[in-house]
């Protein structure tokens, strides 16, 4: 199936492109154009109103970069119009320039999720408290004020953090709406600023982010949400489904359902709907597909052995038939899952890219970090510290950066930094920075810089779509353990839990380990956690553009295993 253009929409999608209404939610089912529609609305409001400006909002730099370069192939809209970025890179570009008024200062590091923990545990254990991290972090995400002891552990935990100059990635979101709230100029400019709010991916937002978008959007703004609540599947990372109706109610918002499915084909989409529909709450939209077709089918293998030989040789078959690897996922709910799988293509010598684990390990994401710190005027102790390590040197109390370095002498690392400083000062874009950075690790430790060459890789991704990508963008997101990078992206086949694949597509889709305890997994016992479960195995099947191969095994581990109530419920067993 060839790709439609920008311009190319239905008469549902652009019915939601060009709503007149200030407040819309499009309501948009897998394949149903969405982003394509979002790219095409902001373009609508920019066009019959070329004085203002738009914010896009989403959940990976990727998906911003994307969505901004569609809402740019117009020459009526210019690239400087436009922000499109992630909630926590908004909010780190806002603390960096605001921060200071809820006594945040500039230039702070940003914890990745291994430091946050390191960083609590060692709050809990110097002062002889328990370690409360997860219940202080969702108090603050799900905006419920918590129990003493909890409150407690956050008072220090926050004072620590102010101390040691940095953030963890709530901070990112919980101060920016802090200073929005406490400061209604700071508010007022940006709502004056950003007069069209566009919203991706909705229904992931939590209580905290819902926050933050009320105190943006001013009146007379447009604001314009998309989502899918079929696809709510990170509940468990606080995201809030009940966002959505919210949204509805508290901005008098229109409904724009967007159900033509462009992408599965029609067998595929008729168990897709058949397992929605048998969720006691489901959205009530059913989805059409736009093309006949396609196949899905369902075999049960003794052992995660068999299955992963199965699926080995029919890989094979369609491989000798002409089919490409790149256009196959094998997908699970767990990594784990996959383990044989991986093996079976492993032996065979078959391409693929392993897409279940971090997309990048902390060492490379900190040490472009700290190397990227030495574009601003002055570092933290941290950076200072981090970068000694880099350098192989012992600190020094120095922290204005290019003193810094050039107290570092011909140390080739040190001289490679200084180039860094001179090639951001002078405008250069962020891939020629980051491929600078490369460079100069290349001198002291040539197995890290081959690493780090795949964070070059990603940014030059960004800056396809978005000539604007900026430092401040790249720090927020591989500060946040991202890279921007999907399963999509690398050879061969792709291997990948299903959480990582949505709005992505394959020709032919394995679905493996659909047995009682692996989807759904072993830990939904209620109605509520068995819809997130029925969900994400609504993602996983939305994935196929034309084949569907779910699997199960009848035992593992040294347990017997029963195939999934999903299989039942989308009419594949009786």
């Amino acid at each position: 199936m060839s790709e439609r253009s920008d311009d190319d929409l239905d008469e549902e999608q652009t019915r939601a492109a060009e709503a007149p209404e200030a407040a819309i939610i499009v309501l948009a089912g897998p394949g149903s154009g969405k982003t394509r529609t979002l790219a095409r609305r902001a373009r609508h409001l920019l066009t019959i109103h070329p004085d203002d400006h738009a914010l896009l909002l989403t959940f990976t730099n990727k998906a911003a970069a994307e969505m901004k370069g569609r809402a740019l192939a117009v020459s009526s809209v210019s690239s400087s119009r436009i922000l499109a970025c992630t909630f926590h890179a908004f909010g780190y570009r806002l603390l960096q320039r605001h921060g200071d008024l809820v006594g945040i200062k500039s230039g702070f590091d940003v914890l990745d999720e291994e430091e946050q923990g390191e960083f609590a545990r060692q709050v809990a254990d110097d002062h002889g408290i328990p370690n409360f991290a997860r219940s202080w972090e969702e108090s603050r995400v799900q905006v419920y004020e918590p129990g003493w002891d909890v409150a407690s552990f956050g008072r220090h935990y926050e004072a620590r953090k102010r101390a040691a100059g940095v953030v963890d990635f709530t901070d990112l979101i919980h101060y920016s709406d802090q200073v929005l709230a406490a400061h209604p100029a700071a508010a007022a400019a940006y709502g004056g600023k950003y007069r069209h709010i566009l919203v991706d991916e909705f229904q992931d937002t939590n209580a905290l982010q819902y926050a933050l978008l009320s105190r943006l959007a001013s009146p007379g703004d447009t604001v314009s949400a998309f989502a899918d609540d079929d696809q709510a599947i990170f509940r468990f990372a606080g995201a809030d489904v009940e966002n959505v109706r919210s949204f509805i109610s508290d901005y008098s918002a229109m409904e724009y359902p967007l159900i033509v499915n462009h992408r599965c084909r029609e067998a595929i989409v008729e168990v897709a709907n058949r397992l929605i529909l048998s969720d006691p709450s489901p959205s009530g939209r059913t989805m059409q597909a736009k093309h006949p077709g396609g196949s899905v089918t369902y075999c049960e293998y003794p052992t995660g052995v068999d299955e992963a030989e199965a699926v080995l040789e029919d890989i094979r078959a369609r491989a000798r038939a002409g089919a490409p690897l790149g256009g196959i996922g094998i997908l699970a709910r767990k990594g784990y899952r996959a383990n044989e799988v991986v093996d079976a293509l492993r032996g065979a010598g078959l391409p693929f890219t392993d897409w279940r684990g971090d997309i990048f390990d902390p060492e490379e994401r900190r040490a472009l970090a700290a190397c990227l710190s030495v574009v601003r005027g002055e570092l933290t102790d941290r950076q200072a510290h981090r970068l000694s390590r880099l350098l192989d040197s012992p600190v020094v109390p120095e922290r204005r950066s290019h003193q810094f370095l050039e107290g570092h002498g011909a140390n080739p690392l040190a001289v490679g930094l200084l180039d860094v400083r001179t090639a951001a000062f002078q405008g250069a874009p962020v891939i020629r920075i980051v491929e600078l950075i490369v460079e100069a690790v290349a001198r002291v430790d040539k197995q890290l810089s081959g690493r780090m060459s795949a964070l070059a890789e990603a940014v030059a991704g960004f800056a396809v779509y978005d000539p604007d990508f900026t430092l401040e963008q790249l720090l927020a997101e591989f500060a946040l353990g991202a890279g921007g990078r999907s399963p999509n992206e690398g050879g061969g086949i792709k291997v990948a839990t299903i959480h990582r694949t949505k709005g992505l597509e394959w020709n032919c889709v394995y679905l493996i380990g659909m047995e009682e305890g692996q989807l759904p997994d072993y830990r939904a016992h209620s109605a509520l956690e068995l819809s997130d479960e029925r969900r994400l195995c609504f993602v996983g099947v939305c994935r196929a553009l034309f084949d569907l191969r779910i699997s199960s095994t009848s035992s593992g581990g040294g347990y017997l295993r029963r195939p999934s109530l999903f299989l039942r419920e989308m009419g594949l067993v009786s």
